[in-house]
């Protein structure tokens, strides 16, 4: 089982809940509801729960293995925007915040006065892409999206207007990266 029950316990979880949460993934890949995924719950950095069901590739026969990279496009927007809020809440970053006085290589290229509030909405003027040179298999790669990220150019001009220029998924990379 992939349940921990003792540290279930000690986090506050209960052990049979988390057990239904397993059987449920496993009877949903089974039934073909979706192909596979991977939960891993956790508290305070103990894992109480490690999950990894199905198929990363059911026409292939690939399993999903543990750490497995999912292509999710945007689902995972919100969870970065609410982990950056809550370094806001908490006093480590302001809306203000320059990300190069987080990060001081993404000042590179003309990029020193992109704050983290043009991140989150979408005015900092960089690339929709992936940054140049990061292959496919490297997309979940954190370090090596964020490199390439402050290795790139700004290719728009920062806006405050209304007519606002999309963010990159790498700079969104970069977001998580800083909220984690």
């Amino acid at each position: 089982m992939s349940v921990h029950e003792d540290r279930a316990a000690r986090q506050g979880f209960d052990a049979e809940r988390l057990a239904r949460v397993e059987a449920r993934i496993a009877r949903d890949v089974a039934a073909e509801v979706y192909d596979g995924c991977e939960l891993v719950v956790a508290r305070r950095g103990d894992v109480v729960l490690e999950v990894s069901h199905g198929f990363a590739d059911r026409g292939a026969g690939r399993r999903v293995e543990a750490s497995q990279p999912f292509f999710t496009m945007s689902v995972g927007k919100q969870f970065t925007v609410a982990t950056v809020l809550q370094r806001i809440e908490r006093g480590e970053l302001a809306l203000t915040t320059r990300v190069a006085d987080v990060i001081p290589e993404f000042a590179a290229r003309g990029k020193d006065r992109i704050t983290v509030a043009q991140i989150l909405t979408h005015t900092s003027g960089l690339a929709t892409m992936h940054p140049d040179g990061v292959a496919q298999d490297k997309t979940g790669d954190l370090e090596t999206v964020v490199a390439a990220t402050c290795a790139s150019r700004g290719s728009r001009r920062a806006s405050r207007a209304t007519s606002r220029p999309r963010t990159t998924t790498a700079a969104r990379w970069w977001l998580r990266g800083v909220a984690t």
